[in-house]
């Protein structure tokens, strides 16, 4: 029978997702504040598979995929989602 043991580190993985790449810059520089210099950046990428955000967001919307270079205990997946959102609220327009 196997033995349940502490998940190994994780690398974090954000999702950026706007129609204002001019305000990426700030996200950033807040989202390495708490995480760590990122590893990799991912292109500017069309978000044009589903309209589902548009009512919220607005549109043309573009994504970006961060990966940070510190790894992370999987345990802090919930207090990370409770800081992304905070950022994330900063930056709410309504539609």
């Amino acid at each position: 029978m196997s033995q349940p043991k502490k998940p190994d580190p994780a690398r974090l993985i954000v999702s950026i997702l706007t129609r204002e790449k001019e305000m990426f810059p700030r996200v950033l520089n807040q989202l390495q504040e708490l995480f760590g210099p990122v590893e990799h950046q991912s292109g500017w990428l069309d978000f044009d598979f589903t309209t589902y955000y548009e009512k919220e967001m607005g549109a043309p919307l573009f994504r970006q995929l961060l990966a940070f270079e510190n790894l992370i205990e999987q345990e802090d997946l919930a207090g990370i989602k409770l800081a992304t959102n905070s950022i994330e609220k900063e930056y709410e327009t309504s539609g």
